[in-house]
């Protein structure tokens, strides 16, 4: 298996036929790269409960033996650089942005602003990211009313017993 960012993750990448790098194989018949890429937040989902299935065939137009093995290897690079480096995820067909840095949330921060971004770090199943936008939905509306959404984040504490003084 191959570690993937946002805790996805793949199957090495295979060549049918097996003997590709050989000279016994053949470009008489068609070639293809295939894996399997799995994402947590999918696993949920009877259609990608055992992974995606990707199969990758753009070495076929290459009739000489060395160009398809060359192309072949080309293929392999550049797909594993989409997965491993540009967040690529075969599933939803996008590439997804890498992490936000933690250095974005500053103790200065205002709260809600503190919030969504905590939020955008997460690494969840699509149903836990629906309840969390609807559960910061109501924050923010008891923030707004309790004129907390400018407060910095600093300044907000769990521990309190008393909340803080309204304005």
């Amino acid at each position: 298996m191959i570690e993937l960012p946002f805790g996805c993750y793949c199957t090495d990448l295979k060549v049918t036929p097996k003997n590709w790098q050989t000279n016994k194989s053949t470009i008489k018949k068609e070639w293809m790269i295939y894996y399997r890429f799995y994402d947590p937040r999918f696993k949920q989902e009877p259609k990608f409960k055992k992974g995606k299935l990707v199969v990758l065939k753009g070495m076929n137009p290459f009739t000489n033996f060395p160009e398809r093995v060359s192309k072949t290897r080309e293929i392999i690079q550049a797909e594993l650089d989409k997965l491993k480096n540009k967040g690529y995820n075969p599933i939803t067909a996008k590439f997804v942005s890498l992490p936000v840095e933690v250095s974005e949330i500053t103790p200065s921060t205002p709260l809600m602003e503190a919030l969504e971004l905590g939020s955008k770090r997460l690494v969840i199943a699509l149903s836990t990211a629906r309840d969390i936008r609807s559960i910061l939905e109501s924050v923010r509306e008891a923030a707004y009313q309790l004129r907390y959404t400018d407060l910095p984040v600093v300044t907000v504490n769990t521990t309190q017993t008393n909340p803080l003084p309204p304005f």
